[in-house]
Parts: structure tokens; sequence; C-alpha cells
């Protein structure tokens, strides 16, 4: 560290893929050095960090050729470039317009000789997603050749900062939002689940049946500040994303599309049916309330 302190020329020093916060005892704190740290965790310090920068998916103007273009496709005029324009926006539109995830979709499907048969593709992840989401990553296109997408997120789940029961009971939360709306998740939904549970004392999941705790105050009431705090927390680790507070107060959020195949497929503390249950229920304590889901979705 010394050494690099002391350098007098202009050097470019890259941190990538960082899981751990650590990172920054070995950040110059001194020096003509410029430094990238790439990373899912959003929980360093900003007082280190001149600037964040939070990568989005790609709009789709943009996303739709560089699919075509990594898989071969690089003029425009081409009948073939313009008859994969629809396919490959179904590909980018169900699985994101991150530029890591249009990198790996297209190394994997050259890998699977799917190149001009993107609709394939689309087949065999929605039939095979656990299989593939277990696939090595180099399969996938990443650096990391024993690392699979699966576990990419598992060790996400396990930067969190609390103890395994919290960390089992966001899991169970993930879980749940696997089976709802992606693109807008509302903490009016899980409000008004606990509101019938509690009325009805419904069990769901037998182990988890006080999961929703976590959002609770001390008085036993469902906290809309606490509920932000739960996703929050799990926004700085990148396994959700787009988290909002309305002017009434009402926490939302979204999922990518495929930390929510994650989310729905990895082994947890009860059987998917039981998510997917949960989620049902969800809705349906919303409606009862409102007559409507308009608002919320």
């Amino acid at each position: 560290m010394d050494t690099l302190e002391a350098w007098t020329k202009p050097y470019l020093l890259i941190f990538d893929n960082v899981e751990f916060s650590g990172i920054l005892d070995y950040v110059p704190r001194a020096g003509p050095a410029a430094i990238v740290i790439t990373s899912r965790i959003l929980q360093h310090d900003s007082n280190v960090l001149d600037t964040q920068v939070l990568l989005r998916d790609l709009p789709l103007d943009t996303a739709i050729p560089l699919l075509l273009h990594l898989l071969g496709f690089n003029d425009p005029r081409d009948h073939r470039y313009k008859n994969s324009i629809s396919e490959a926006k179904n590909v980018v539109q169900r699985l994101g317009a991150l530029p890591l995830t249009i990198h790996a979709v297209a190394s994997y499907m050259k890998a699977q000789h799917l190149t001009g048969h993107m609709s394939q593709f689309l087949q065999q992840y929605e039939q095979k997603k656990l299989y593939m989401l277990r696939k090595s990553s180099h399969s996938w296109g990443y650096a990391r050749k024993n690392q699979d997408v699966f576990t990419t997120w598992e060790l996400s789940l396990q930067a969190l900062r609390s103890d395994e029961l919290s960390r089992e009971r966001m899991s169970h939360f993930l879980a749940v939002c696997s089976f709802l709306s992606p693109r807008r998740i509302s903490c009016v939904l899980f409000e008004q689940h606990y509101r019938r549970r509690v009325l009805e004392k419904c069990i769901c999941c037998p182990l988890h049946n006080y999961w929703m705790r976590m959002f609770l105050d001390a008085k036993g009431k469902f906290d809309r500040s606490r509920f932000r705090e739960v996703v929050v927390e799990l926004e700085a680790i990148s396994l959700v994303e787009s988290c909002s507070v309305d002017s009434f107060g009402f926490v939302s959020f979204s999922l990518h599309p495929l930390v929510r195949d994650w989310a729905m497929v990895r082994p947890g503390c009860c059987h998917g049916q039981i998510h997917f249950a949960e989620a049902l229920a969800c809705l349906a304590a919303t409606y009862d309330t409102s007559g409507s889901l308009d608002s919320i979705l």
C-alpha cells in the first residue's frame, strides 16, 4: 500500500466484482490514482468513494442491437438481422437488459448452437431454469468458471448484516415476491396480508409462520418504515431494485427477472407451492380491502 501511495505517475486500479466491504482497506488514500470498484454490494463507506454509479437495465433500443451484435448479426439491413429483432426483444424483456446478462445469454446461445433459434432458447430456459441457473458460470460467459449463477445470489444473501433467522425470513419474503408481478411490488400487499393473517390466524408456512414480524413495530402493528428498512437492505446487495416511497408513505420496489427466477426455484424452508399460495393470499387480502388491484400493480 505504501508503494502505491508513493507513486507519482497517474494509474488506474480496478477491483472487480467485490463481495466484501473490507476491500476499502486496500484502497490507496493518497497519490494520483483513479480507482474503480464494481460490486453488487452497496454497503461501502460513501466517505471514501467519490461517486457511486448504479447500473440499470439498458434501454431496449440499445439492448436489442447489443444482443444481435454479440450473436453475429451486425448489419441492420440484412434480412436475418431484421427477422431476429422480435425474438431478441423477447429475450431481453424476459431476462433483463443488464449488459452482463446480455453477454451471458449470447455466450450461452452460441455455445448451445441457438444463435438463429432464440425462441428455442426461451423455451429451454422456461423448462429448465433451475438446471440452467445451476450451470457453471463458464457456460454463461462469466469469468469465474467454478461459480454458477445460483451461487452468485446465494453469496449476496449471505452478505446481509443479519442473524440467520433474519436471513431466512428475508429469503422467505423474496420467495413470496417472486410469484408477484416483478415490476412494482408494494408494501400494501403485505400489510393487508398481515392484517388478514392476524384476524384469521392462517398458517401458510409452519416453519416461518412469524416471518412478517420483521415488518412490525413494538406494538405488533405493521410498520411501513420497517418494511422499507428490509427492502433497502436487500437493495444494498442487489437482490431488489428501484425502491421508492410515494407521498402516502407506501413503499414499492422491483425484482430483476433473473433474481426473480432464482428466488422462485431456490431451495428454502418450504415448497414453492407455499410461497405461491402466500402470494395469492397477499393479492386476495388487498383486493378484499380495496376492491381493486389497479393502484398497486
